[in-house]
């Protein structure tokens, strides 16, 4: 037996030859363990992938959705003139005004809520998005003063979630849909949001088709969602929205 560095070897092999065979070990174990790093990392990103796609398909499946902290800049944002030309481009036929919803505009609100939906919500539902939450974002569009229609979303991280969107129905059928719809998805485009989603009754065709103008698709189907008559909601997604053309 011969002492080397490396300990004990037999007296055929010469420590010159026991270290050029401990080095050409250590070389492949060591392009083995770097193979292993890397094949380590791609597992790890396909499992997030994965996972995010789960937890996604959970979302739509059970209506959940984890609550996060938004930015700050997200979170301050009450002056919206500072991101959108209200009196510009959403200027159409009739000289209607876009502008942020308040506390005073509630009332008419609930009229046209009233008489668009067959489950509305409660003035304290529409006080609660206007005095406390702040990734809601609620808009108004006037004749005169006259409230004619009203639309909302909730933004989450980089996703805008479309909740309400009503037209008074002496004023439907005049585009006004439309210049409410552009300036949600504009504003939340500014606020950052890269996607848009909502949910819409399996029966409501027209409804269907005008969301599809803006690109969304049908992706999922949530079953008996709606309380009032246990129908079945169609999931729709914008998942491009930054190419979206908005101009009026």
């Amino acid at each position: 037996m011969v002492k080397t560095p490396f300990g004990l070897c037999s007296g055929n092999r010469s420590p010159e030859r026991f270290f050029y065979h401990t080095s050409t070990e250590v070389w492949e174990h060591g392009i083995f363990y770097i193979f292993f790093v890397f094949w380590s990392l791609e597992f790890i990103c396909n499992l997030e992938f994965v996972i995010w796609n789960f937890a996604m398909d959970s979302a739509l499946q059970y209506d959940h959705i984890c609550p996060v902290k938004l930015v700050e800049q997200v979170k301050k944002l009450k002056r919206w003139n500072e991101f959108v030309d209200i009196n510009g481009s959403n200027t159409i036929m009739i000289p209607i005004t876009i502008s942020p919803m308040k506390e005073e505009d509630i009332n008419q609100v609930l009229e046209i809520e009233n008489l668009s939906f067959l489950n509305p919500w409660s003035q304290r539902l529409y006080l609660s998005e206007v005095r406390e939450r702040d990734d809601s974002y609620f808009i108004v569009a006037k004749l005169d003063q006259r409230i004619i229609g009203y639309g909302g979303f909730w933004l989450v991280v980089d996703e805008a979630h479309l909740v309400n969107i009503a037209i008074h129905p002496d004023f439907r059928r005049q585009g006004i849909g439309t210049q409410i719809m552009k300036y949600l998805l504009n504003l939340a485009r500014q606020l950052g949001a890269k996607r848009a989603t909502l949910e819409v009754r399996a029966s409501n065709t027209a409804a269907l088709e005008f969301y599809a103008k803006f690109g969304f698709i049908a992706v999922a189907l949530r079953k008996e969602y709606y309380a009032d008559t246990k129908e079945d909601a169609v999931i729709m997604w914008q998942n491009e929205l930054w190419s979206l053309e908005l101009n009026a």
